[in-house]
């Protein structure tokens, strides 16, 4: 299915990590108002638990290790950040064996926006 920019995808809803529904609309070509390094760690926030430095995430942060998230959560924490852009991560070939620190899963959260045709942007907003 081929999307011109600005046409709508949604609404989408997905559900948080302790039952929290979240209820968006999506455009195609949009620019989110946070980077992707606050969007993941907005997103760690609700699903390590660990205590999530605040001040800005150093890339190097094991998300096993030093935020305790394990594998079945890293899933869980893919699936919601795809669907806070409109991409159902089952239905595309995402690879989360890589994914070892806070600076793959913003890679990995900064393909998921291009996937939808949303312009990235980095750093802190």
């Amino acid at each position: 299915m081929e999307l011109e920019r600005g046409s709508t995808v949604g609404p989408r809803a997905s559900t948080l990590n302790g039952g929290q529904c979240l209820l968006s609309w999506l455009k195609v070509g949009q620019v989110y108002p946070e980077a992707a390094t606050d969007w993941v760690e907005r997103m760690l926030r609700e699903f390590s638990p660990r205590a999530v430095p605040s001040g800005g995430l150093n890339p190097r942060l094991s998300l096993r290790d030093d935020l305790a998230i394990e594998s079945l959560s890293l899933v869980s924490l893919a699936v919601e950040l795809g669907a806070q852009v409109g991409i159902d991560v089952a239905d595309i070939d995402l690879e989360l064996g890589d994914v070892k620190t806070v600076g793959d899963l913003v890679r990995v959260a900064e393909t998921l926006r291009g996937m939808n045709g949303v312009e990235p942007l980095t750093g802190s907003a």
